[in-house]
């Protein structure tokens, strides 16, 4: 049976968009609506004859149809959207939401001292946390009344007896490396934007680990910038220290999408081809800056997409059973996405 989703995918169209024109909404263009409509005959959907509402107050474990994102720690939600390919996870949540018919709310916790008051009032049904497992002590007291479940974890935190549905990384340096050698390359680099980030510490360790098994010794190139400001101009000194490789690497892994755009467009300003000259392989599959890129390199998906719809389904689970003992451990494989030709 086709469902909502199916109709997005084919019309090309967000969830929550095919949503607002099945509730006959009109912030929908004319000609949007009828790509979504000639998708719904394509896959042959049938709309349910009573859509869920914005408060599904019949369902088990909901009450008030709203869903909390607690960002726990130091990053306040309005620097989430500036993190590398956070959008691929609220994505991921937001159709979850949509399709159900119920709420998102964001909301902050720093150090673990003031609850907010979608948690201490308990106008939430479910949690999804973001952050810093080390403050969860100083807000247990409250989450424990509240089914909840981690969908992003601080850098180097395993998770262990906490519900969680995260990213896997340990592969991200494995695949890199795979990718570069099949296609041909000997002369290769890593780069990185410091050595204090424990993600990108991991998929340096793997890569080189995984390319000394085949034979291979990279260079490490990393420097110290600040990825929430100025990557263009912060990155060109390492940039310059790629250049002054001789013979120059032939095949470079960058941790992030946004590193590697900011060393795409130092390359191009330099006369060097990226994909000819040089071959790139990010991480992160961020659409917004692989879309500035072309032609596109390969990158890594950490599908964030999917940790988003699965926190949501395992939450909704714990919503209807809130005496289920066991704990939900998922961690999402990445997966390659080749350059374009």
């Amino acid at each position: 049976m086709a469902t909502i989703y199916d109709v997005a995918k084919q019309a090309g169209v967000s969830v929550a968009t095919v949503s607002r024109i099945l509730n006959g909404e009109r912030n929908v263009t004319p000609k949007t609506t009828m790509i979504v409509e000639a998708a719904i005959k394509q896959v042959g959907y049938v709309p349910r004859a009573v859509r869920p509402g914005r408060k599904p107050v019949n369902r088990k474990g909901v009450q008030t149809g709203m869903i909390d994102f607690l960002s726990l720690g130091a990053t306040p939600p309005a620097q989430l959207f500036r993190l590398p390919a956070f959008s691929r996870l609220l994505d991921g949540i937001m159709q979850s939401i949509e399709e159900r018919g119920m709420d998102l709310v964001l909301s902050h916790c720093p150090k673990g001292e003031v609850i907010p008051p979608v948690l201490a009032r308990r106008r939430a049904d479910g949690v999804l946390i973001f952050g810093e497992p080390a403050l969860y002590a100083k807000v247990a007291s409250v989450l424990d009344r509240i089914p909840h479940v981690w969908c992003f974890l601080a850098d180097g935190v395993s998770g262990e007896g906490l519900d969680h549905v995260v990213y896997d990384n340990s592969h991200v340096g494995e695949i890199a490396a795979d990718y570069l050698i099949g296609r041909g390359h000997r002369r290769i680099a890593y780069m990185s934007v410091g050595s204090d980030h424990v993600a990108f510490n991991e998929r340096r360790a793997i890569f080189v680990d995984s390319l000394a098994a085949k034979g291979v010794l990279p260079v490490v190139i990393e420097g110290n910038v600040e990825r929430l400001q100025n990557m263009a101009c912060d990155a060109e000194p390492i940039v310059e220290q790629l250049l002054a490789m001789d013979p120059l690497p032939s095949g470079v892994f960058l941790a992030a999408d946004d590193l590697m755009l900011a060393v795409f467009n130092g390359l191009r300003r330099r006369g060097i081809d990226p994909g000819k000259d040089i071959e790139l392989i990010g991480c992160n599959n961020d659409r917004l800056l692989m879309d500035q890129m072309h032609p596109r390199p390969a990158t890594i998906d950490l599908q964030l997409n999917r940790v988003g719809l699965l926190a949501m389904e395992h939450l909704v689970e714990k919503m209807a059973h809130t005496a289920r003992g066991d704990s939900v451990a998922v961690h999402v494989s990445s997966m390659l996405i080749p350059a374009e030709k």
